[in-house]
């Protein structure tokens, strides 16, 4: 799995990492007959201005000196997304009416993603006075075990709204790509905000 943080956190705001880091990763799964190593890739955060495609080519590049990296159902890509600003309500309300509308159809790509809210999200979006509220209503009480999780901007340290859809990845480009994905979903959804 790649966490893939980019865009700057505030300065205020806790990074979490200046460097990569592999630990790991109790959710996945293994079986007998195929034992090896359930790990998370975690990066710093990454800031999508700069050269952070190379970054990440480089860590796999090196990964892939020493090990065999393989993927299996119970392994997921997650790519959070913070703005170079705070995150005011408008823009999270516009990233979640894009993701109620998309999601359907961004589920049907990797299997077993669990689902927003969608149609209730959708008539409430606009009822929500505070982040708080609203990353309660899509996630179910701020639970983040959703393609959509908008619970780290309030319950966690790391300010972003994280993408969990994607599925495993065992080669930089298809990690770049998810998180290309991601961060124009985001910009388009903040930008376009109808």
């Amino acid at each position: 799995m790649l966490n893939n943080f980019l865009e700057s956190l505030d300065s205020d705001r806790e990074i979490l990492l200046d460097y990569w880091s592999i630990t790991d990763d109790g959710n996945v799964k293994t079986v007998a007959s195929d034992p090896g190593f359930p790990v998370e890739i975690v990066s710093p955060v990454l800031r999508f201005r700069n050269d952070w495609r190379g970054e990440v080519r480089e860590v796999w590049n090196r990964i892939k000196e020493i090990c065999v990296v393989r993927t299996n159902p119970t392994c997921s890509t997650h790519i959070h997304v913070s703005l170079s600003r705070k995150w005011t309500l408008e823009d999270v309300k516009a990233v979640a009416r894009c993701a109620t509308f998309f999601e359907p159809a961004v589920a049907m790509l990797p299997p077993g993603i669990k689902l927003l809210q969608t149609d209730m999200c959708k008539l409430r979006i606009d009822e929500c006075l505070t982040m708080t509220k609203l990353a309660e209503l899509v996630n179910d009480g701020g639970n983040r075990y959703f393609g959509f999780n908008f619970s780290n901007l309030w319950y966690g340290t790391k300010g972003t709204i994280e993408f969990r859809c994607p599925p495993g990845v065992i080669v930089a480009d298809d990690s770049l790509e998810w998180a290309e994905f991601f961060v124009t979903f985001v910009i388009a959804s903040v930008t376009q905000r109808r």
